[in-house]
């Protein structure tokens, strides 16, 4: 039994029917349960939707993402409050994603650091765990999840990119580390030195669907049947039976996100 930890079942399926076939589809993979992620308060209600839809199947997080917030993030902040205190069920399984992303030219700062920071104590206050997203930001994100240490915060770095003194820091925070399609790309010889180093202990399995496809499919849309795929790839990677890798992410999402056990 697999999980994929993080895709956004909104994108990749254009209405409810090809939803119904993208979690069959993963379904007949092995993939039996998924997380699909809120950037933004219409995509973290409907992440809540899929999961009432699929109940013991798909899981919500609900968060703002640093590049889909906007000036009134207070405003956001507060409906994504009401999606938590209203999930009787716990549908909702962690804050995010949120964190900061200095790609793109002319990023604000100072505002993206008050929205993460806002995210991170509505995550402690209702004791669930963080979904991180950082780009071109590492030192900054980190920076500001360890201000909370005290707090024992718990979480994942998504789509990790970094390096293995990087993703020590992460570990020592008591964090684990999202791995996708791009350990598979061919010239992405530092992660697949991360995932060898860190071993299964500090791994979550997730697609980033429909970004980031495995290398089998470069350049079409990713689904989270395609964990099966990096579940093998890792496999071979470090050399343990697949069974193994499945067993050992799976217990690590359901550890970090309070999921039932398998």
């Amino acid at each position: 039994m697999l999980i994929d930890t993080h895709c956004h079942l909104e994108m990749v399926a254009e209405d409810l029917s090809s939803v119904k076939e993208v979690v069959a589809e993963a379904q007949r993979a092995d993939v039996l349960r998924m997380i699909t992620v809120g950037t933004t308060v219409s995509t973290s209600s409907q992440a809540i939707q899929f999961a009432k839809l699929f109940e013991g199947t798909v899981w919500a997080t609900v968060g703002l993402h640093p590049c889909d917030g906007h000036a009134g993030w207070r405003d956001d902040l507060a409906q994504l409050r009401l999606l938590i205190e209203g999930d009787t069920k716990h549908y909702v399984v962690a804050v995010g994603e949120t964190g900061l992303d200095f790609y793109h030219p002319g990023e604000h700062r100072q505002y993206q650091e008050s929205l993460f920071h806002a995210q991170i104590e509505l995550a402690i206050e209702k004791k669930l765990p963080l979904v991180i997203h950082t780009r071109n930001s590492f030192d900054a994100t980190m920076t500001i999840l360890e201000s909370y240490r005290a707090e024992n915060i718990l979480g994942v770095v998504h789509c990790f990119s970094e390096g293995i003194d990087d993703a020590w820091r992460v570990f020592d925070l008591g964090f684990l580390i999202g791995i996708g399609g791009p350990v598979t790309y061919p010239k992405n010889g530092s992660l697949r030195s991360v995932v060898g180093a860190a071993g299964l202990d500090h791994l979550l399995l997730e697609t980033d669907a429909p970004f980031l496809p495995p290398q089998a499919i470069r350049g079409k849309k990713n689904s989270p049947r395609e964990i099966a795929t990096i579940a093998r790839f890792i496999s071979e990677l470090l050399k343990v039976d697949f069974v193994d890798v499945a067993q050992k992410t799976t217990s690590n999402a359901e550890s970090l996100f309070c999921l039932p056990k398998a």
